[in-house]
């Protein structure tokens, strides 16, 4: 996912302004898998940060060094880890909500972003049908929140994809297919694009178990060679070693 503002520009200390600035590149670190970096700039904010009142603050922070740890291939301990600690970051803005009952009251852009991040650290747990019910009920909820500023929209978009990848995973194939293309509308809709070389991997892998093979198979190489140019050199490994291990020319 792209990165996220945390206070207005044009307002705050130059310290807050500074702190959205590190905790930015940290996080491209994590999206771009140089998780290490990403941990050394996290470790850096947080020295800096010691003594900061500001809630928002200490709950990136949390945020970051959750999805630090919470990656494909992860273990069950670190996914475990991983969800206590975004739990506790939505506890410093909502210390009553339960995130499994979102029925009632409104989500924070920050909010809403970590419980979509919980919704995968629960599949990466072994946690499937929390995930998928916690990935669902943020979405109605966001739904529910009237016209919703640009910032959510990017969560939302991000909502979709994950449920959609969480869905896939479990071998709900038609329900992922469903929530990529509804991830692909909002990405046109609004025309935010960071998320759709993922979005259109994943409905491209439904159209080859569909038996869409040769079209599938030039849509998730065309995928990879963009993220290459992107620099995001891992997500485009994964997408040919997909297509490789199906008989398809990478």
């Amino acid at each position: 996912m792209s990165s996220y503002q945390l206070f207005d520009v044009n307002e705050g200390s130059e310290e807050l302004r500074a702190f959205d600035k590190g905790a930015n590149a940290a996080w491209s670190a994590i999206d771009a898998c140089n998780v290490e970096l990403g941990k050394r700039l996290i470790d850096e904010l947080a020295q800096r940060a010691q003594g900061e009142n500001s809630v928002l603050v200490r709950q990136r922070i949390l945020e970051l060094k959750a999805l630090s740890i919470v990656r494909p291939g992860c273990s069950k301990a670190d996914a475990e880890k991983a969800s206590r600690l975004l739990e506790e970051a939505i506890s410093l803005t909502k210390p009553t909500l339960d995130v499994d009952d979102l029925a009632d009251g409104l989500l924070s852009v920050s909010e809403a972003r970590i419980i979509s991040h919980l919704c995968v650290a629960r599949h990466y747990a072994g946690l499937d049908l929390d995930a998928i019910g916690l990935g669902h009920g943020l979405i109605r909820a966001i739904g529910r929140q009237g016209t919703p500023s640009r910032e959510m929209i990017v969560v939302k978009i991000g909502a979709l994809t994950n449920l959609a990848i969480v869905e896939e995973g479990c071998g709900h194939l038609e329900e992922a297919a469903r929530h990529f293309g509804q991830a692909r509308s909002e990405c046109l809709e609004a025309s935010e694009f960071n998320l759709m070389p993922f979005v259109l991997a994943g409905l491209a892998r439904a159209r080859w178990r569909a038996g869409e093979t040769r079209e599938a198979a030039a849509a998730l190489r065309t995928v990879a060679d963009y993220l290459d140019l992107c620099d995001r050199h891992d997500y485009a490994k994964a997408i040919r070693s997909w297509l490789g291990q199906r008989g398809g020319q990478p």
